[in-house]
């Protein structure tokens, strides 16, 4: 009611350390490095979501080529864990929709019209590689992984929030409609 929560700050030997916070737009996004950690425990996805959160108020080229790289790596984890093989000719988001091939499924769920439900979830999955597409131009003009000259400019950092949000948030998707059998692929 005072605007504040408890939240999981930290794992140390795999159990939770608490701290509490104010509720920000960034804690949407670090809730989301929470909920990705879950699926994809390891050094190498908690270095990349910290620095990917913490470059956002001065560096928004590393903050948007690291939200690249976070789809990036959840698309290759999910494929891989499903024995699906990545040829090198894939962009990104031929990945990201072989991927969501792989993890809309809902054979065997209780629910009405199913083949329905599944539709429509792969149109909404479509408007999600669109956004992928905008974040894969975005990165290549504005984000890290290619050099700029000495003059450039970067795009203001409440935009590099929005990539990073809404990153987060189709990586937390995809990994839970996934489950829990995700395996990080470095």
């Amino acid at each position: 009611a005072d605007g504040f929560e408890v939240y999981i700050s930290d794992r140390i030997s795999e159990l939770p350390v608490y701290s509490i916070r104010e509720i920000t737009l960034s804690t949407q996004l670090d809730s989301n490095k929470e909920v990705i950690k879950t699926y994809l425990n390891s050094d190498y996805v908690r270095t990349k979501t910290k620095i990917m959160v913490d470059a956002l108020p001065n560096d928004t080229d590393l903050a948007i080529g690291t939200a690249k790289e976070l789809i990036e790596t959840v698309c290759k984890s999910i494929l891989m864990g499903k024995n699906v093989a990545i040829p090198k000719e894939w962009d990104f988001p031929r990945l990201f929709k072989e991927m969501a091939k792989t993890v809309v499924s809902l054979d065997g769920v209780d629910i009405e019209s199913p083949e329905s439900a599944k539709k429509s979830i792969l149109q909404i999955i479509g408007g999600m590689n669109t956004i992928v597409q905008g974040i894969t131009e975005l990165r290549n003009a504005y984000g890290s992984g290619h050099g700029k000259d000495a003059d450039f400019k970067g795009l203001p950092s409440a935009y590099a929030q929005f990539i990073v949000s809404i990153a987060s948030d189709i990586a937390v998707f995809v990994l839970s409609i996934n489950g829990e059998n995700t395996e990080l692929v470095e």
